[in-house]
C-alpha cells in the first residue's frame, strides 16, 4: 500500500483567503465604511453655522442640505420679484384701470 499526501481542504486558510479577497461594498457592510475627518464629520452631522460651512468648504462636500438651510446657516427663499401694476386707459370713463 502506498501513501498519498492527504488532500484535505484547510478550512481556516480558505475562508482567511475568502475574507481577504472580498470586495468591500459600503452600502451593504458597516465595516468598510471608511473613517470621516473632523471636517467631514462636522459638515455631515453639525448644527449649520459658519463654522460648519467652512468645514464643508475645507473637505470639499457641498454646503446644500435637504432641509433648504444650507451648512452656513442661510435659508433659500427663492428669488424676490417685485410685481409692477400696469394701468391700462379705460376709453368709458377717461381713468386709468389696474
Amino acid at each position: 500500500i502506498t501513501q498519498q499526501p492527504a488532500l484535505a481542504l484547510d478550512m481556516d486558510a480558505f475562508v482567511q483567503k475568502e475574507l481577504s479577497n472580498e470586495v468591500c461594498d459600503e452600502r451593504t457592510n458597516k465595516k468598510c465604511m471608511p473613517k470621516l475627518t473632523d471636517d467631514q464629520a462636522l459638515c455631515r452631522f453639525g448644527q449649520p453655522s459658519k463654522e460648519t460651512g467652512e468645514a464643508c468648504l475645507r473637505a470639499g462636500m457641498s454646503t446644500k442640505r435637504p432641509s433648504g438651510v444650507d451648512a452656513f446657516g442661510k435659508v433659500d427663499r427663492g428669488e424676490y420679484t417685485r410685481c409692477k401694476a400696469k394701468y391700462v386707459d379705460d376709453g368709458k370713463s377717461n381713468n386709468l384701470v389696474k
